[in-house]
């Protein structure tokens, strides 16, 4: 590289124009993946109604991976909460056996007290994921009961996968997007998957912020 840089010199580049001609043919950074996903009238959400920034989470309530990103969207909400969005997208996976019927109870609670309900919901059921009493059917509905659902409505819902149809659609919204596994976000169409760190949040929020003004 050195011996390019003298030989550039040689042939008469100037000495401050030679950083721009060693990299004129160089490649940037990748551009980041963008897509147009829909979003669900019936998904629940937090933060600002009106913000200009909408994060879509598909994610699964067996999956640990999903579980481990929850302090991320805390820390994304704490620091951004006036200027988001936050829509939740059920993805059960397949191979998560307890993944269908929690979706299931995480539905019906919002059906029954809304957002409140939902993420009360939402909370307990990561709280338990990996404890003994994990998302099985006993300990769903022992959750529904603490936080005031009716149970009769509750286990019916379960009993019949009423959901089922709003959970897949959600599942083939993600689908048809390019999600493969869970957590995956996008933020204002922008593609994050997985359970990354909060500076990759930032970066994407920031960026969709500037373009929103």
């Amino acid at each position: 590289e050195i011996k390019k840089a003298n030989d550039l010199l040689a042939k008469g580049v100037k000495p401050e124009a030679l950083y721009e001609t060693l990299t004129k043919d160089g490649k940037g950074p990748a551009a980041i993946e963008k897509k147009d996903v829909a979003i669900s009238p019936t998904a629940p959400w937090k933060g600002n109604k009106n913000a200009k920034v909408v994060i879509q989470e598909f994610s699964d309530f067996q999956c640990p991976y999903c579980k481990r990103v929850e302090d991320t969207v805390a820390e994304v909400m704490k620091n951004y909460g006036d200027k988001v969005k936050f829509y939740w997208r059920n993805f059960p996976l397949d191979f998560h056996q307890d993944a269908p019927l929690a979706a299931e109870a995480a539905v019906e609670a919002y059906k029954q007290k809304g957002n409140d309900g939902f993420w009360k919901m939402h909370d307990r059921m990561y709280a338990a994921q990996g404890t003994p009493e994990g998302i099985k059917r006993d300990n769903l509905e022992k959750i529904a009961q603490d936080i005031g659902l009716d149970m009769p409505k509750f286990k019916a819902a379960l009993d019949q996968t009423s959901h089922k149809a709003e959970i897949d659609a959600d599942t083939a919204a993600g689908k048809a997007a390019g999600v493969s596994g869970t957590p995956a976000f996008f933020i204002n169409g922008y593609f994050l998957s997985g359970a990354q760190p909060y500076p990759k949040f930032r970066k994407l929020i920031e960026k969709a912020l500037s373009e929103a003004k």
